[in-house]
């Protein structure tokens, strides 16, 4: 019996219509008509690689600077239990009842529950806070560091709920390795009080709330510490090449080994398809938290008349709002042809300290869902250009494709659009792309990627395959590379790529009423200067991040002077006081 499967991570077994093992013979493309395009295009960059690190640096310095004297017992523990360990595959459990059934993701960690609370009340009583160590400081502010452990982790990151700090407030998260991020600050992700940090190596992470001055009168100040997400193995930023194979093949092994047939992108001649550098930079790995769980998958930047970080990926993969907050994506994952050695693949650059996206748009019947990326993009990001034109009956149509086949460094496969045979249950051609791989291959952790024609143009996304002989992903005569049709999903997503509104940039809104913003820093620490026009109002509300800083009267200008440090970004708009009257936002990064 024939079965079908999302390559998110393994295989999931579905039923099949009809679908011929024979390879495409003598086809010819055929598009019977002809949709609209967008070409792509470089993105603005943030920082170098080291710029990014160089900030990180003095970033951990001040951090670790700041903390208390950690001591051992206050260090909360979250270890992973055996059910945990046997759902990670990490060790057989015969006792430990039944697993959920088999996922249609790849699982690389587990949330761990902590269920600590901090508030205002807390930090200002003379005890201090009942985990965690509190220094207080001259100016009336104070410096409160937490540390969690998972024994055994790859990485870490903390789910925060509830979040909700005062301007001068900001938290981060540092180990004892030099990484660093934040500050993170306001409400969270799309101010909603939710939170998933980014991931430091390791088994230990310290939590540490910077407060600047004293609270004022009415300011609220609280979080929770919900969970500790131990990212495994499964996911280890230290893994190593198997040197038994041939040096244009990509096996990192850490329990899992790539396919034989799977082929390292910086080994690809790039006169084959020569939009290939501008597509790496455009290709990002996907960590993010749903159900419980952390998971990975592939994704891409897709061009858009806004000049926006908006983001492509499956549907199966992440298509729910709370999963969409979790996001941290992971560019410029790759290593040298030849190497034998993964242990700096995944590099801090691109990793931000901002984490999380936005649900624009996410459906089964093509199986896509279109981001809006919050975080900060790395030096000489691209966004991929597409055409809608329908494709899935252009039979020999060559295609192509950079992922990240079982979380692996970035790996370059190509296929020719298949029309031979039946189709798989539910995936009708037309909504679906089949093709038939005719160099390299995909595997879990590909889904999502990006499907591009010889121009490098968007013209699907990765669902997975459908044939008789699944368990081997290097047989392509028994089976068929799927992947949602971006022409018959393109009316769902339209307006996002092809209205030039919202979000960056620095004008638009309400008529002539625009903004513009400026980011530096004074002694280490943000500042902006903002300035705007076209408003006759007494007074001006000035927002940032969401969050209503200050009502100051209508000069024209405004300069936001922060507590923060180290890298990332934050969002202003100005409003008309007391009303929906405003600009568009404006981002600036640091």
């Amino acid at each position: 019996m024939q079965r079908i499967h999302p390559l998110l991570a393994g295989l999931l077994a579905m039923g099949i219509a009809s679908a011929s093992s024979a390879a495409p013979q003598g086809e010819q493309c055929a598009l019977p008509q002809v949709g609209k395009a967008m070409q792509g295009y470089a993105l603005p960059a943030a920082k170098t690689l080291p710029e990014h690190l160089e900030t990180m640096q003095a970033l951990h310095g001040w951090l670790s600077g700041e903390a208390p004297l950690i001591q051992a017992e206050k260090v909360i523990e979250a270890p992973l239990d055996r059910h945990d360990r046997a759902r990670l595959g990490l060790e057989d459990c015969v006792d430990c009842g039944p697993l959920e059934a088999a996922e249609r993701r790849l699982l690389v960690g587990i949330g761990k529950p902590v269920g600590f609370a901090l508030d205002r009340a807390a930090l200002q009583s003379k005890r201090g806070p009942t985990s965690g160590s509190l220094r207080r400081h001259a100016d009336g502010g104070f410096t409160w560091t937490l540390s969690l452990r998972s024994p055994g982790a790859a990485g870490l990151r903390v789910g925060l709920g509830g979040l909700d700090l005062p301007a001068n407030a900001a938290l981060y998260v540092y180990n004892d390795r030099g990484e660093a991020f934040g500050p993170y600050i306001g409400r969270g992700v799309e101010a909603s009080g939710e939170l998933v940090t980014n991931m430091v190596s390791g088994d230990l992470v310290h939590l540490q709330l910077q407060v600047s001055g004293p609270l004022q009168k009415g300011e609220t100040l609280g979080f929770r510490v919900e969970e500790l997400g131990h990212i495994s193995a499964r996911f280890d930023l230290a893994r190593r090449l198997d040197a038994s194979f041939s040096q244009d093949k990509l096996h990192c092994t850490s329990g899992r080994v790539n396919a034989d047939c799977v082929e390292n992108a910086e080994c690809a001649n790039s006169g084959d398809f020569a939009p290939l550098e501008d597509v790496q930079k455009a290709i990002g790995a996907m960590l993010y938290r749903s159900g419980g769980g952390y998971y990975i998958c592939t994704g891409g930047l897709i061009a858009n008349a806004a000049g926006d970080p908006l983001f492509l990926t499956a549907n199966h993969c992440l298509s729910k709002g709370n999963e969409a907050k979790s996001l941290e994506v992971y560019w410029n994952h790759t290593v040298p042809c030849g190497t034998r050695d993964c242990a700096a693949a995944w590099e801090v650059q691109g990793r931000a300290s901002e984490v999380g996206s936005s649900l624009l748009a996410s459906n089964r019947s093509s199986d896509y869902t279109l981001l809006r990326l919050s975080s900060t993009l790395p030096s000489g990001a691209y966004a991929l250009g597409w055409n809608s034109t329908p494709i899935a009956n252009a039979g020999g149509l060559p295609l192509y494709r950079v992922s990240h086949p079982s979380g692996a460094p970035q790996a370059y496969s190509t296929q020719v659009v298949y029309t031979g045979g039946g189709t798989c249950n539910s995936l009708s051609r037309g909504n679906f792309i089949y093709s038939t791989d005719t160099f390299g291959s995909t595997e879990g952790g590909s889904s999502g990627s990006p499907v591009l024609n010889a121009a490098g143009e968007i013209v699907g996304q990765l669902y997975g395959a459908c044939g008789s002989n699944l368990n081997d992903v290097c047989d392509a005569q028994n089976n068929r590379t799927v992947d949602g049709a971006f022409a018959a999903y393109f009316p769902a997503v339209e307006s996002f790529l092809t209205s030039g509104g919202g979000g960056g940039g620095g004008g638009g809104g309400g008529g002539e009423f625009t903004l513009s913003a400026s980011g530096f820093k004074i002694k280490g620490q943000w500042a902006a200067d903002l300035s705007w026009s076209g408003s006759s109002a007494a007074d001006i509300d000035i927002y940032r991040n969401d969050s209503r800083i200050a009502t100051v009267p209508n000069s024209g200008g405004y300069r936001d002077e922060t507590s923060f440090r180290g890298g990332g970004s934050l969002t202003y708009k100005v409003c008309e006081a007391g009303t929906s009257t405003c600009t568009a936002p404006v981002t600036v990064s640091f």
